[in-house]
């Protein structure tokens, strides 16, 4: 660009528009990687290949590790649809000092058993609740969980598709119901 071009002056909508755009350049789009607004535009385009798309996995966990609670636009790939991590990954998780992290754990649909019910003992809150309606979550630790002295993991429970009925009705039963 020479020094008379005019930058625009609605950047962020600018690069939307390139995180979209076909015609972006590999090299170009993984600089797109570390743009914390993109609302998952990058991750959704057609031509990732396996290693741009690792690359973006590492580059989002790398970010989510540096987070700071005063910037709301980092977790573009919080939502399961926008950016999954492997299953690999995602069972390093279950061990990773980070909360936040181990709650992504239970998005494994094939997490084994063992490690769900080590989630839903963890003592961070936002972990037990992700953990709460995991299918492979064995049926003690659901009960525990309906328990939960949290009420937003008591309530994730609740709503698991995979509570027995006749534990759905105990409960209506207990609330006079």
């Amino acid at each position: 660009m020479d020094a008379d071009t005019v930058p625009p002056v609605h950047l962020a909508k600018v690069l939307d528009g390139l995180a979209t755009n076909p015609a972006l350049p590999a090299h170009l789009v993984r600089r797109l990687f570390a743009w914390r607004r993109s609302g998952g535009k990058v991750a959704r385009r057609p031509d990732l290949t396996d290693d741009m798309y690792a690359e973006m996995i590492a580059t989002a966990e790398s970010i989510e590790r540096r987070y700071r609670r005063r910037d709301k636009f980092t977790f573009w790939w919080n939502e399961a649809a926008v950016l999954t991590f492997s299953s690999e990954v995602l069972r390093r998780f279950v061990t990773d000092p980070v909360p936040r992290l181990r709650s992504f754990a239970p998005r494994d649909p094939n997490l084994p058993a063992a490690l769900a019910e080590k989630l839903a003992s963890d003592p961070e809150e936002r972990v037990r609740r992700a953990v709460a309606p995991h299918r492979n979550l064995p049926l003690p630790s659901l009960l525990r969980l309906l328990a939960d002295p949290c009420e937003r993991v008591a309530e994730a429970a609740g709503a698991s598709p995979f509570l027995p009925a006749a534990h759905m009705e105990w409960l209506l039963t207990r609330a006079g119901l």
